[in-house]
């Protein structure tokens, strides 16, 4: 059986909106883990962070990643 247009418009479909999933979980993954961190931070007035930056770079690059990802499907989406 030969895939249609239809079939190729669907998977094209599906394959977007799973990279705007994946954007998404990048964007807020490191926020979500951040949260216990900072409410401690500010309910107890100290810090639990260490004094090393590879975390914080860490957690931007999966940022930037993931907003990356959804201008890209935000992109394909328009040009439909």
């Amino acid at each position: 059986m030969q895939p249609t247009v239809k079939d190729d418009e669907n998977l094209n479909n599906e394959c977007l909106r799973t990279l705007e999933i994946v954007g998404k979980t990048l964007v807020l993954t490191p926020i979500i883990i951040a949260l216990p961190s900072l409410a401690y931070a500010i309910i107890t007035g100290k810090n639990l962070v260490s004094p090393g930056s590879d975390a914080g770079y860490s957690a931007g690059l999966m940022i930037s990643a993931g907003i990356f990802l959804l201008i890209y499907v935000s992109y394909k989406i328009i040009r439909k």
